[in-house]
Formats: C-alpha cells, structure tokens, sequence
C-alpha cells in the first residue's frame, strides 16, 4: 500500500510543486495526502464490507452462517491502520516539493 501511495506522489509531483507555490505549507499538503488516502481506503472498505453482507444474506436468512462482527470489526481497522501508515510513509518531507524561494 505504500509503495502504491509513494507512486501516486512520484506521478503527482508537478501537482504538489503548484499547491506549496502557491502558498500550502508543508503540513497542509501531508494531511490532504492523508486524507485522500484515508477517504479512498475508507469508501472501499464500506463498498466492500456492504457487497461482502450482501453476498452471504442467503445463508444468513436461511440460518445456514453467522455474521462474524468481530473479526469484519478488526479487518477493517487494521486496514485503516495499515492505509494510515502507509499515507503517512508516502507524505514524508523528502518527497513534497519544497516551496519556490521568494524573489
């Protein structure tokens, strides 16, 4: 997940540059890094967990399976956790453009 959240930056570099000229500060452009990356793990998890609840309604309705909470509970916070990491790996300082000297 790092390597995929350092890629994006790699690809986003110009992007980065034009937020810190134009006046972000360096822990502005981390946290929207972070937020993005947390926002888009976030949505997949519930898109997923959601499709995931729906697949086994059958069995759940007919008394066949059980719903294991806890442990759909712990994967989705370990994901979070892991995506929270790696966003905060990828937004290190090395990697945001420094901003422009002024003239």
């Amino acid at each position: 997940m790092a390597a995929v959240q350092a890629q994006g930056m790699f690809e986003r570099l110009g992007q980065l540059a034009v937020l810190r000229a134009v006046g972000f500060t360096l822990g502005r452009v981390r946290r929207l890094l972070v937020l993005e990356t947390l926002s888009m793990v976030g949505l997949g998890l519930a898109v997923g967990t959601a499709a995931a609840c729906l697949a086994v309604t059958p069995p759940l309705a007919e008394g066949r399976a059980s719903l294991p909470l806890m442990w759909i509970a712990l994967a989705c916070g370990g994901s979070l956790g892991a995506a929270l990491a790696a966003a905060a790996v990828a937004a290190t300082r090395h990697l945001i453009p420094s901003r422009p000297p002024a003239e």
